[in-house]
């Protein structure tokens, strides 16, 4: 999860979308990146999770009405 201080929040998000990207960075062009999120406030880390570049992205979101889907309109998923 991310730090209790919001002020953290930016560093932090930074080093795991950066640590994610080295991880994947070796990869074959024909290899497949994954990544997944569960219940979370998406508005707020929306952006990094655009920055990861994952091929797939899956979210946990069957309990939140799905509210979640007005914010990937938001950002440009239809």
């Amino acid at each position: 999860g991310l730090p209790l201080r919001k002020s953290d929040w930016d560093e932090y998000l930074q080093w795991a979308v950066d640590t994610f990207k080295l991880a994947t960075a070796g990869v074959r062009d024909e290899t497949q990146t994954h990544s997944h999120f569960c219940y979370s406030d998406f508005g707020d880390i929306f952006p990094s999770i655009k920055r990861l570049d994952a091929d797939v992205i899956s979210i946990e979101f069957s309990k939140s009405d799905m509210k979640l889907l007005h914010t990937f309109k938001q950002y440009g998923y239809s």
